[in-house]
């Protein structure tokens, strides 16, 4: 009993500690997200330095900046809790639309002009709808991407190596440089709080069945906009397998002629896999036709990523210098480096989980003989928590060789990049289990979630242990001052009557500071001072005062200290989203187990939907308050994702006939078939729905003829508006050159 008394007295000691520690978090969290609630100044994109760096390197950046990239305008900000210098960026509306034509941003053509999207041009401003107001031509998405365009086009001379001891040659981009560094931490746009308010309300808070795209093109950019298009879409068409899928669960009895129903639950999963695929890319190319990323500018025409490699030549289209790298080079690197690595990354992978496999085997065995004092269910767990362990360890080890892996090949577009960096994770494939996609659905919410939240309770602690340093500061020198000034000897000219009345009134003057004005006239009245002691006394006064107003700020945030905290340092402590590469891989896994295992699983189907629906919201809602704001990025559909999910339907039949051999379901269904023959039949139907799959690939147009017709109508109105555009500059030619030949 006194064991057991024992116990429950250190839990419950244990719970009041746990309890007490959630409110001292959630109370310093809440005092931290208080002190950002002020607006920041006008700003687009922010640049965080690290901590403790010489002012000196910030204004020569500065100074570079205002020199070489005029467009921008430049403040600079101390960040007094992280101890970091930011500059908050943004440029003039001029400036924005010179942007905007250099990144061929498309926008709205007045109706008189043809109407559509088109590509922006300053020479032909006029021709666009809202171009005269600011707040509406621009998105705050394509501010901060055109403000990013213009700081990423910094340039170097090798005269800039002898600030900052960074080696530059001539004409390297400067801020990658930086951040490789170490000397520029982070590059990040701000959040708008009214934009994002109103997107969270109608996408978040609201359980409606469709999402709010557009808004969240605008707001996040197409990339992003097209990962949650696409996951919608395949949230919904999950419904069809899902009731199919739970009609067969709930009335097919499994002992009882269940083979023909699973035979037909395979089929019609793996049609079901074809045409929602063919749907999609209908979907995908009716989206690019209305966000205006709809023809794609050639490869050669695209801007190299920042940090591409190689030598100048002359651009034969342009005629303008452009970097390029030899392709054999890059061929030599994919086929002798990367390859190699990849496959003995994957080998490893693959060897330890037929280690964890033997393990539980192993475990199992040994807990039906356990003998010893450990439960059994720990034996069998440990393989489990083994698993999860390597799996989270490997991941994260893969994915750092695969990021060093696409850096080395050195692509020069960042499509080409994405594109290389998705296949190496596409091949973890074959080692992923559902334990790697639960772990992912945990971590991809609460770690950027309590992150942030620890970031913040962090560097609120360190903003109140600051506030107490400078307070106890100030008591160390009033003490200090007190003393020298009661001295005789510290000061000639200085005679107080009753200098320890004085030092009592003024003291109590600090204690109470509802009286401190009543005790000062009275200090004043009781001495007899000439003009320097007057000055000194009212210095003495003006401190106190700062004292007492520094007490009453250490103890709430709700004063004028807090007025210099902003969002932006806020959001720098959130975690940054690169792309939802991550995303896309997760959903990527459960489509697979979908598409390959609905046939002998019925529910997979269901279960994926109810997953879907939790998971939309979970993604929007990290995006929207885990997560810096991301640039918005350029896409025109899903890009490779869509030729893996093509790939994973073709071996999703050969898996499902596969499963159906090897499950007899087959040979339940035609017993007097003999071995050789039911190869034969599982080749024939397998091949059978390949080709039907390939057959509704080719038939169905993947761009809808609604779309085909939009655009037909869309350039014949612009053939049209042309047409008038010359005649009218046919005739003001004619008029001004009538008088002169006259």
């Amino acid at each position: 009993m006194t064991i057991l008394d024992e116990c429950h007295k250190k839990l419950a000691d244990l719970q009041k500690q746990v309890t007490q520690t959630s409110k001292n978090v959630i109370n310093r969290t809440q005092k931290w997200r208080r002190l950002s609630t002020v607006p920041s100044t006008d700003c687009d994109v922010v640049v965080i330095f690290k901590t403790e760096l010489s002012e000196e390197i910030v204004d020569w950046l500065i100074k570079i900046i205002n020199n070489r990239v005029p467009q921008l305008v430049i403040h600079k900000q101390f960040h007094r809790t992280s101890r970091q210098y930011a500059l908050y960026l943004t440029a003039s509306y001029r400036g924005l639309l010179t942007g905007a034509e250099e990144l061929r941003i498309k926008k709205s053509l007045l109706p008189e002009h043809g109407g559509g999207l088109r590509e922006f041009s300053v020479d032909e401003f006029s021709l666009f709808d809202n171009v005269m107001d600011e707040k509406l031509f621009l998105s705050t998405s394509e501010r901060s991407n055109i403000v990013h365009h213009f700081l990423m086009s910094l340039r170097a001379c090798r005269e800039d190596s002898d600030m900052c001891s960074i080696k530059f040659a001539n004409d390297q981009c400067m801020i990658p440089s930086l951040q490789s560094a170490g000397i520029i931490l982070q590059i990040f746009p701000l959040h708008e709080p009214s934009e994002l308010n109103k997107l969270t309300s109608i996408w978040i808070r609201r359980w409606v069945v469709l999402q709010p795209l557009d808004e969240i093109k605008e707001y996040f950019g197409t990339k992003v906009a097209f990962y949650f298009a696409w996951l919608g879409h395949y949230t919904y068409s999950l419904i069809f397998p899902a009731v199919v899928g739970l009609a067969v669960w709930l009335f097919v009895n499994p002992n009882k002629n269940s083979s023909f129903y699973y035979l037909l639950m395979a089929i019609i999963n793996l049609i079901w896999t074809s045409l929602y695929l063919e749907h999609w890319k209908r979907t995908s190319s009716f989206l690019a036709y209305r966000w205006g990323s709809w023809d794609t500018p050639i490869s050669l025409l695209e801007e190299p990523r920042p940090l591409f490699k190689g030598k100048l030549s002359l651009c034969p289209i342009t005629g303008r210098p452009i970097r390029t790298y030899s392709k054999w080079k890059r061929l030599l690197i994919l086929c002798f480096i990367t390859t190699p690595i990849v496959l003995l990354s994957l080998i490893i992978v693959i060897y330890i989980t037929l280690m964890y496999v033997r393990l539980q085997d192993k475990m199992n065995i040994y807990a039906d003989n356990n003998t010893s004092i450990i439960p059994n269910f720990i034996l069998v767990t440990l393989p489990k928590i083994f698993l999860a362990v390597s799996i989270s360890i490997m991941d994260f080890s893969y994915k750092k060789i695969a990021v060093w892996l696409t850096d080395f090949e050195n692509h020069r577009l960042e499509d080409d990049y994405n594109n290389h960096y998705v296949v190496k994770l596409i091949l973890q494939l074959v080692t992923l289990l559902l334990t790697r996609q639960i772990i992912d659905s945990i971590r991809e919410i609460f770690l950027p979630l309590g992150h942030s939240r620890l970031r913040q309770v962090w560097l609120s602690l360190k903003y109140e242990q600051r506030c107490l340093a400078e307070r106890n500061k100030l008591k160390s020198e009033d003490n200090n001052g007190s003393l020298s000034t009661s001295n005789p000897s510290s000061s000639s000219s200085l005679s107080l009557a009753q200098p320890s009345n004085t030092d009592s009134d003024v003291d109590k003057c600090s204690i109470l500071p509802e009286n401190k004005s009543q005790c000062v006239d009275n200090n004043i009245t009781r001495m007899d001072v000439d003009v320097n002691s007057e000055i000194l006394i009212h210095q003495r006064i003006q401190k106190f005062t700062e004292k007492n107003e520094l007490n009453n700020n250490s103890k709430s945030f709700d004063n004028s200290e807090e007025t210099r905290i902003t969002p932006a340092e806020r959001e720098a402590t959130l975690l940054r989203y690169e792309d939802p590469t991550d995303d896309f891989l997760e959903m990527f896994i459960q489509f697979g187990y979908v598409s390959m295992f609905t046939g002998i699983f019925p529910l997979a189907g269901l279960l994926a939907f109810m997953n879907n629906v939790i998971e939309i919201r979970g993604d929007a809602y990290k995006l929207s308050t885990s997560y810096q704001r991301p640039f918005g990025q350029f896409a025109n559909s899903i890009g490779i994702w869509q030729l893996a999910l093509d790939v994973v339907s073709y071996i999703a039949v050969i898996v499902n006939i596969a499963l159906l051999g090897i499950s007899g379901t087959v040979q339940r269904l035609f017993p007097n078939l003999s071995a050789s023959q039911l190869i034969i039949f599982l080749v024939l139907i397998e091949h059978a729905i390949i080709i039907t799959r390939a057959g509704i690939s080719a038939l169905v147009p993947h761009t809808p003829t609604s779309v085909v017709l939009q655009i037909a109508k869309l350039e014949h109105r612009r053939r049209e508006a042309l047409k008038i555009l010359e005649r009218e500059s046919m005739r003001e030619h004619q008029r001004q050159q009538s008088p002169s030949n006259i």
